[in-house]
């Protein structure tokens, strides 16, 4: 069920940052971009990740997330360039509750594929 609904968030944020683009299959002057979300796991947490200072005796867990993006030539699926990342939130905006942080993250890293793709 998470996992429906994290590829769901993903091709939305995708379709909204990519939404002036044709799409395509295959074919010549084709980009094909695959993503694969690497690893979930406990951070640390820092002044950054928590929204100011730290606070002592809070609960103030943290995730680290790594997703990994490919950009093939979708003529001759010829791998064409990755790019790797990694992102530090706060657990409770994983939670099923609060799944507004994953969303935010996803368009966050859809808009940089864009710029990437258009240079804009």
């Amino acid at each position: 069920e998470r996992e429906v609904a994290l590829q769901k968030t993903w091709a939305e944020a995708m379709n909204g940052a990519f939404s002036n683009y044709e799409r395509a299959a295959s074919g010549k002057n084709v980009l094909r971009i695959t993503s694969q979300l690497v690893k979930i796991a406990p951070g640390r947490p820092t002044a950054t990740t928590v929204g100011g200072a730290l606070q002592p005796g809070g609960s103030q867990d943290v995730v680290e997330i790594w997703m990994e993006f490919r950009f093939y030539d979708a003529g001759n699926d010829q791998l064409l360039a990755v790019i790797r990342d990694n992102r530090t939130m706060i657990s409770v905006a994983m939670s099923r509750t609060a799944p507004i942080g994953m969303v935010e993250l996803f368009k966050s890293w859809a808009a940089l594929l864009h710029t990437r793709v258009s240079g804009k």
